[in-house]
């Protein structure tokens, strides 16, 4: 066999560089090849007799940095805290003299497969946006994106986490598959249709730790999304004529809703592949632009990756071999419902040699018609044939990486154009490091039953684990037409605490679609939306900065809480705790959840509330559990006015970083933001980032007032609000 085989599809688009080598440990039928990467990741290469050496580099192929020996003797490797001890088909990894797992191998004709014995790890969460349980113990993956309608989408990052704080990656593409482990089975099972596995390894402090340096390496700058991403979005399918568009937004107006978008699904335009409007339909795409620009509401428009055959782009797609093609150079077509009453159609090359030059065009076309933002459907791909190639690459080997190529081509091709424009991609498929697109995928065409609600919560919050921060739902559910109106207000509800906030289904969802007493209680969630949006893109740039994700398992505020907790709740950032109601009032009349250690008040009476225990409440239609952490730095804006919630409290210690730019352009990337950091230590709040003099509007629970003195009421009397000014300290004492 070859000494070596230096394959950089780096952690899939993983940017890190081999700094130091090893020779290899041939045992057996299989042999080892361990390489130290920057970032302090292991990569582990098992190579049977007889794999094929031929890689397909879709991403990188980064050269080493200086090499330096990974010592071995006698099948023993030690690099730092890490020691290898190989044998007969089989390693164990050590680290910090402890053993972390032991891999054993079986190697067959036309396979590997991987048997991985942990021996700390007991929980493990990840591997994109696929499991209907945030753990992924005793669950099983065939790693191949796709869409189930009234399901939701399967959306596979191979990148696992535990709560040992290891992390692993699989360099994943066919169908490979996955076993996780459980009390039923001592191992992790991981297959391949290749007779190599390549993997990366990296122990962390903690789970949070690691999930953070998976962003770094595999994200290295995640983009802002525009601020009005963050805001209340409306879709349905579909919005199909202009007159329809202009009365949407006329009565978010007339009844005092905010919104920030419109989305269109397939009606804005004739054939599949147009990407132009219908003029039949939309008889004045210019006036219609001005009009929304005028009430401040940005126009979003579906795509997909197919090409009707009458479609104004497939004979030149065609003539420029753009469309994917067979093995013999032919282009593949065939007929879909997509196809929408043409014979056929074909499929884009997303790794096309002018790819970013054709998508770049053809979007930037889309902009300048009064289009804002992009909406890709379809690109896990969508029923491709067996027979579709890329640039000579199998469909079964590229599937799961056609949306990243799509994505990025779009985002690339657009960006060179508008170099100024920030970014927002919405998008039903993808794979590692999409977001570095500013990529925002949901999670399908979901159903709209209080399981399909339910359902939500851990596909969220692995997606954010997997390096998707950007994430959202159909709120009210895509499928069936009619709706539960129960459900739909519940949906509504846990909605305005997701990173993106977008209505959508088959049917009305509009926010006054099921009853006057759903429509008030909505409206007042969308309006919170607004209220807390400093808090939430503040967030986001959390995100960017560190690695932590917008919506994130309660674990990482309290690594305590009941497994059967798991699945029902989550942390909006730092300070904020939401528990959904995802059962009928009919069947849980008293709301469980488990609030994480410390004290915490109700958003909506707050009232104080140790928590570190399971806490039951009534359930009332007009409410769902959300508390904010005592310590809380929360901005928030009213009326146009900001304000900023603290919540004091003795023997506290906190700090949040409040941020904010234009909101629209990528002058962020040159500096050009106001970021203030602020420190609560009982009841002094300071920054050094502030001036002595400066005046700020604090608003903290009115049970904390001992001096109503130049206080005033506010939200329904229940919290207090009061000028301060910072002393020459940079403080403000909160009395």
């Amino acid at each position: 066999m070859k000494s070596r085989i230096l394959f950089v599809l780096s952690i899939l688009f993983l940017p890190i560089y081999v700094f130091a080598v090893s020779p290899d440990i041939s045992t057996g039928d299989v042999e080892f090849d361990f390489i130290v990467c920057e970032g302090d990741y292991i990569k582990i290469e098992v190579i049977a007799d007889g794999a094929d050496y031929s890689t397909v580099d879709f991403e990188l192929n980064l050269p080493e940095k200086e090499s330096q020996s990974f010592v071995f003797k006698q099948g023993t490797g030690v690099w730092n805290d890490y020691k290898v001890v190989a044998g007969e088909n089989q390693y164990t990894l050590y680290y910090d003299g402890k053993k972390v797992y032991t891999s054993y191998f079986y190697p067959s004709k036309v396979r590997l497969s991987e048997d991985r014995v942990w021996h700390d790890a007991d929980f493990f969460y990840g591997f994109g946006e696929n499991s209907e349980n945030t753990a992924l113990n005793g669950k099983s993956f065939t790693i191949w994106n796709e869409s189930r309608h009234g399901n939701h989408v399967y959306l596979y990052i191979p990148f696992i986490v535990t709560d040992a704080g290891d992390s692993v990656y699989y360099e994943a593409k066919g169908k490979d598959a996955i076993v996780f482990q459980d009390s039923k089975k001592d191992y992790q099972e991981f297959k391949t249709s290749r007779k190599r596995i390549t993997s990366y390894y990296k122990k962390s402090a903690d789970l949070p730790a690691a999930v953070a340096s998976f962003y770094k390496a595999t994200i290295p700058s995640l983009p802002m999304l525009p601020k009005w991403a963050f805001g209340f979005i409306q879709s349905k399918y579909g919005y199909k004529t202009q007159e329809e568009v202009v009365n949407l937004v006329n009565e978010f107006e007339n009844k005092k809703i905010p919104l920030s978008a419109v989305v269109l699904d397939l009606y804005w335009f004739k054939r599949m592949g147009d990407l132009d409007w219908n003029l039949e339909a939309f008889p004045d795409p210019e006036s219609l632009d001005n009009f929304l620009e005028e009430k401040q509401v940005k126009l979003i428009t579906i795509s997909e990756p197919f090409y009707s055959a009458n479609s104004k782009n497939f004979r030149s797609f065609s003539d420029k071999e753009f469309l994917a093609l067979d093995s013999e150079g032919n282009i593949v077509t065939w007929n879909d419902w997509w196809c929408l009453g043409d014979t056929m159609g074909g499929v884009i090359n997303p790794i096309h040699p002018q790819a970013e030059s054709i998508l770049g065009n053809l979007y930037n076309n889309m902009l300048e018609s009064g289009i804002d933002s992009f909406w890709t459907d379809l690109g896990e791909p969508e029923n491709a044939p067996a027979e579709v190639t890329y640039n000579g690459i199998s469909e079964l080997d590229f599937h799961n990486y056609f949306n990243f190529y799509w994505s990025k081509n779009i985002y690339n091709g657009v960006t060179k154009l508008n170099p100024d424009k920030r970014f927002f991609l919405l998008s039903r498929s993808g794979f590692t490091g999409i977001s570095r697109f500013g990529v925002s995928v949901w999670s399908g065409d979901v159903g709209n039953d209080f399981k399909a609600l339910q359902l939500q919560i851990p596909l969220g919050l692995n997606s954010g684990i997997s390096g998707l921060p950007y994430w959202g739902s159909d709120v009210g559910g895509f499928t069936p037409q009619n709706l539960n109106p129960e459900v739909f207000v519940r949906w509504y509800q846990f909605g305005a605490f997701t990173p993106v906030f977008r209505s959508h289904g088959t049917g009305p969802r509009e926010p006054w679609a099921s009853t006057k007493e759903n429509e008030e209680i909505i409206s007042r969630f969308i309006n919170l939306r607004y209220t807390m949006l400093p808090y939430i893109y503040s967030t986001a740039w959390q995100a960017r900065q560190t690695g932590y994700p917008i919506m994130r398992p309660v674990f990482y505020e309290d690594e305590n809480i009941p497994e059967k907790f798991l699945d029902t709740e989550f942390m909006l950032g730092d300070f904020v705790f939401v528990s959904p109601v995802v059962e009928s009032i009919s069947e849980e009349p008293v709301k469980k959840f488990y609030l994480p250690k410390g004290n915490w008040y109700n958003l909506f009476s707050m009232k104080k509330q140790k928590g570190g225990k399971t806490i039951k409440e009534k359930s009332t239609l007009d409410s769902i559990p959300v508390y904010l952490k005592e310590g809380a730095i929360i901005p928030v804006e009213k009326d146009s006015k900001d304000y900023l919630v603290v919540i004091p409290g003795k023997n506290i210690s906190s700090c949040f970083e409040f941020y904010n730019d234009d909101g629209v352009t990528n002058n962020y990337l040159k500096g050009d933001y106001v970021s203030i950091k602020y420190n609560l230590k009982d009841f002094t709040l300071s920054s050094d980032d502030i001036n002595p003099g400066d005046r700020i509007d604090l608003v903290i629970p009115a049970s904390l007032v001992k001096d109503k003195n130049g206080w005033s009421y506010c939200h329904n009397n229940l919290m207090m609000v009061k000028e301060f000014e910072f002393n020459s300290e940079r403080a403000v004492i909160i009395q």
